[in-house]
């Protein structure tokens, strides 16, 4: 003996009847019987909810007294019928029918298939939530793609243009100084990358890890796009550990001149790390490649992991990497005595954990400048003016907590920044 409960959950047995209702079950089984002997289309005449319910099929249809509740699921399930197409899930008739049974808590009869795509709908609800709810963090505390910060307070100044918006004569001229430095480094890229790809095979065979030979042609290529638009001072040159001697060269992040600021000025052979993203730019990408750098996927844990144990690696076979604690290029910025200066954000503990399990130190790099020549978010622009790079002296990591040399990382790169950004 079966019964079907008015929540249209799937059939199951019935638990043992006391005598006294068991004649109102006979007469209930009396008046049924003649319902479930009829053929289908007169059971259809009787009511679509009780229809579909002896049938064992999807609702099909169903009159609501709520029009509102009616347009609001038959725009749900137009709906679940686009993000089905989107993603490739069948689309049958039995499969898209998802109505809600009238009258009772909103609960649906569903068949394999459909449970199936209503699982796939959901995670895909999941993940897309997830996405929303991490811009809208960002969004909350990175403010305007351009904040500024005052020297006395922290709270951010609104401001309807950057703080290098200058006149419209020296922005001009910083858009041509850009396509003159854009220019000249596609043009270079071309030869310098034949020169790569053939000492690939020799560099491979003998230095595997290092590839001071590819590190060379790169180093050619960042100075000479470089140094005919402007000039940067190096200080602290002493500090630097022999070439094959591994470490964690770490440094603040302010434009995307940096890494040619690095590669031009820092005379040892490193690998730095970068979104895998980068490493399919043509020419670009595949010198990258070629050297050896690292890549990262910043949304999947799978390639952090990766990428700590890359880094292992490399320093385990005497070669240096170069990371940015702060994950990205800044995009605050302050107004001191000498201008508006980009503020070095927060540092994450990653390169510093790396340094520990590996045992090698941790030497601060400061730039200074390059914000001001390419801000970030501007990449059309090249301001006139020089840099400055600043090589502090190194950090020992053995028996220190991370945490420890973290601070006291940020704390020499902020001692050569100006007053009030970091």
């Amino acid at each position: 003996i079966i019964y079907v409960t008015d929540t249209c959950q799937p059939l199951r047995p019935m638990p043992p009847i006391p005598p006294p209702y068991a004649s109102w079950l006979v007469l209930v089984l009396a008046i049924g019987s003649p319902i479930l002997a009829a053929p289908a289309t007169a059971r259809k005449s009787i009511n679509p909810t009780v229809s579909s319910l002896l049938s064992h099929a999807p609702l099909q249809h169903a009159s609501f007294k709520n029009p509102q509740h009616h347009q609001h699921q038959h725009q749900q399930q137009q709906q679940q019928q686009r993000m089905s197409r989107r993603w490739g899930v069948t689309t049958n008739t039995p499969s898209r029918v998802l109505t809600s049974m009238p009258g009772t808590d909103g609960s649906r009869i569903l068949n394999e298939r459909q449970r199936h795509v209503l699982r796939k709908l959901r995670a895909i609800g999941r993940s897309l939530h997830e996405v929303s709810t991490f811009k809208e963090k960002s969004r909350k505390q990175t403010g305007k793609r351009w904040q500024i910060l005052p020297q006395s307070s922290a709270e951010a100044i609104t401001s309807a243009s950057t703080p290098l918006s200058g006149p419209p004569l020296a922005t001009r001229l910083a858009k041509a100084r850009a396509i003159a430095f854009y220019l000249l480094t596609g043009v270079i890229s071309i030869p310098l990358f034949v020169v790569m790809l053939a000492i690939a095979p020799v560099v491979l065979a003998t230095d595997k890890y290092r590839r001071a030979g590819e590190h060379a042609v790169n180093a050619f290529w960042a100075s000479a796009s470089t140094m005919p638009l402007y000039n940067t001072e190096v200080v602290g040159i002493e500090n630097l550990p022999g070439p094959k001697e591994p470490c964690v060269y770490v440094a603040n992040h302010q434009s995307y001149l940096d890494i040619y600021t690095l590669l031009t000025w820092l005379p040892r052979p490193f690998k730095f790390v970068s979104k895998t993203s980068n490493f399919l730019i043509p020419i670009v990408g595949w010198s990258m490649y070629l050297t050896g750098h690292v890549g990262l996927d910043r949304m999947d844990r799978r390639s952090q992991i990766r990428l700590i144990n890359d880094c292992r690696r490399l320093l385990e076979n005497e070669a240096q990497v170069l990371l940015f604690p702060e994950g990205t290029r800044t995009t605050t910025w302050t107004e001191g005595p000498a201008g508006f200066h980009p503020v070095m954000g927060e540092f994450k503990k990653g390169a510093f954990s790396i340094a520990k399990k590996a045992g090698v130190p941790i030497v601060p790099i400061s730039l200074v400048g390059t914000g001001n020549l390419m801000p970030n978010g501007k990449e059309g622009l090249l301001f006139p003016g020089s840099t400055k790079m600043v090589i502090h002296p190194r950090i020992e990591t053995k028996d220190r907590d991370p945490s420890d040399v973290q601070k006291e990382a940020r704390a020499a790169i902020a001692s050569a920044l100006p007053p009030g950004s970091y």
